[in-house]
């Protein structure tokens, strides 16, 4: 996690250090001849190492006891979204809940998280409504920074103060704006989250209970059972010269093979190949909720309650590994060829 202790602190614990030890140094630098004419002993600078322990100390002190502000930075095309330290771009996951982090494992690493070690504290700073606060994180326990409930996220491709180039990755990650809230339900208020959510389909229940993100609510595929209703192909005296029926067991076979089951704690299959532009389906038979969770955070479920499905269609090819959040040792990939 990014450090960055604060200018002032170190400025005035460099003073006074070099302040003490110059006066010591001038102390143990000079003997008056008179003195050792007369057989005095200089006195020996037993003090300096009880002075460079105390200095460290008021380091680690300082350390320890830094302050991060929160600030409003603004960016020309984007507007006013909320930055951390170093003027850094906080970012917030739309699959996260109030004071509840899903982003673990590689996806952390992509997307560090804004965390407190002890004695750290957080402030905001002008512009900064919200309220700020940590709730502890699922995997190891420390502590993330929230605003009004949204845990805070860096991204590891923002170089420099001002870089948003995390901004709507995925249709899942958003620049954190001064009105953003979790508070009393779903995030709500990242910049261009809105709108995302409404050039995107958004996600529709499902008869099984589950969802269908992005492209995959184009699809219906139960709403395309006309050629199994006409009879008559089948009545006829050519019941091989109508292809028709037995076309569409390509795509009954694509979907079949591009099905994940959540059972017994595990995804089955835990790999799957899948060519560019099909659809997964990941259904919990469990007695419980998890989520499918994408290590690089381009794609997340939020909790899939039992009985209910998620739906992802992978366009570009490469290799996605993903886990539940909720029981991080459930892991599984998806490879996507062309």
């Amino acid at each position: 996690m990014m450090r960055t202790i604060r200018a002032v602190r170190l400025a005035s614990l460099a003073a006074a250090t070099a302040v003490v030890l110059a006066a010591c140094g001038g102390a143990y630098a000079t003997a008056s001849p008179a003195a050792a004419a007369i057989g005095a002993v200089p006195s020996t600078p037993t003090a300096a190492p009880t002075i460079a322990a105390t200095a460290a100390g008021e380091a680690s002190a300082a350390a320890s006891s830094a302050v991060y502000e929160v600030t409003v930075a603004r960016d020309p095309k984007l507007g006013a979204h909320l930055a951390g330290e170093g003027g850094k771009s906080l970012y917030l996951l739309t699959a996260d809940a109030a004071n509840k982090p899903t982003c673990v494992g590689g996806c952390a690493t992509a997307w560090p998280p804004f965390e407190l070690d002890p004695g750290e504290q957080v402030t905001a700073g002008p512009g900064v409504t919200g309220v700020l606060a940590t709730t502890p994180r699922p995997d190891d326990g420390k502590q993330q920074v929230t605003y009004n409930g949204i845990p805070l996220y860096y991204f590891a491709n923002d170089a420099q103060a001002g870089d948003v180039n995390g901004q709507g990755f995925k249709g899942v990650w958003f620049l954190v704006a001064p009105a953003s809230t979790a508070l009393g339900g779903p995030i709500t208020g990242g910049l261009g989250q809105d709108a995302a959510a409404a050039s995107t389909a958004t996600p529709t229940a499902t008869s099984a209970g589950g969802y269908t993100r992005g492209p995959a609510a184009s699809q219906s595929p139960a709403a395309s059972p006309r050629p199994t209703a006409t009879a008559r192909p089948t009545a006829s005296p050519r019941p091989t010269a109508s292809p028709l029926p037995t076309a569409s067991p390509s795509a009954t076979a694509g979907s079949a093979a591009s099905s994940v089951q959540i059972a017994n704690f595990a995804f089955a299959p835990s790999s799957l190949t899948v060519r560019a532009g099909i659809t997964v389906t990941w259904t919990n038979t469990d007695g419980v909720s998890h989520t499918v969770t994408a290590d690089d955070g381009s794609f997340s479920s939020g909790k899939i309650p039992t009985g209910s499905t998620f739906r992802e269609t992978f366009a570009t090819a490469g290799t996605y590994a993903y886990r539940c959040s909720i029981h991080p040792s459930m892991i599984g990939t998806i490879t996507v060829t062309p």
